[in-house]
């Protein structure tokens, strides 16, 4: 599959990213291009997630996906990945969103490969070789918020990374939920 790159003035740009201060000239792409400017939720939450949480997000996911609903996360362990499958189990689509070059995926490689095989996108603003770095992450997340229209945050352990993107969702739009009951025992 051939890495695809769109800048600021592509049609396939998302519209809501090109609203924000600084945002990235070109998005690199893997997958199918026209869902970045459909109806967006992302579902982000802990790498470290129960069983509870993870099948929480997954029939999430699944819901909003067999409702035309695109599922947007970062691709993480845990809650992010368990987000993707459920929206590729209900035949929906699902945009994962890289804080890396397409040549350094991470966490998951047969997450990435699934998005693609069931027509959904994988996106960077980082060129192929970009390796994995901490920077990446936040950038990620920024576009996460930034491409949706709302979101659940299945809180887990961990909170300052939730929190961090928690405040960024609430100031950019004002549908969020928190999910906390997801990490129960």
């Amino acid at each position: 599959m051939k890495i695809k790159e769109i800048s600021i003035k592509d049609k396939f740009y998302p519209n809501k990213l090109k609203k924000i201060n600084k945002p990235p000239k070109k998005l690199y792409v893997l997958g199918d291009e026209k869902i970045l400017n459909t109806e967006c939720l992302s579902i982000i939450g802990s790498r470290c997630c129960t069983d509870y949480g993870a099948k929480k997000a997954e029939e999430f996911a699944s819901k909003l996906a067999g409702s035309g609903i695109t599922v947007v996360s970062g691709m993480a362990k845990g809650i992010d990945s368990k987000a993707h499958l459920g929206a590729i189990k209900a035949g929906g689509k699902t945009i994962a969103v890289l804080g890396s070059g397409f040549n350094h995926i991470f966490p998951d490689r047969k997450v990435f490969d699934k998005i693609l095989e069931s027509g959904g996108a994988v996106i960077t603003e980082y060129p192929e070789d970009v390796e994995v770095f901490p920077q990446g992450f936040r950038d990620r997340n920024r576009i996460v918020a930034r491409i949706i229209c709302g979101s659940i945050n299945n809180r887990g352990k961990r909170k300052k990374w939730n929190r961090n993107y928690s405040r960024l969702c609430k100031k950019i739009w004002k549908t969020y939920i928190l999910h906390t009951a997801c990490n129960r025992r």
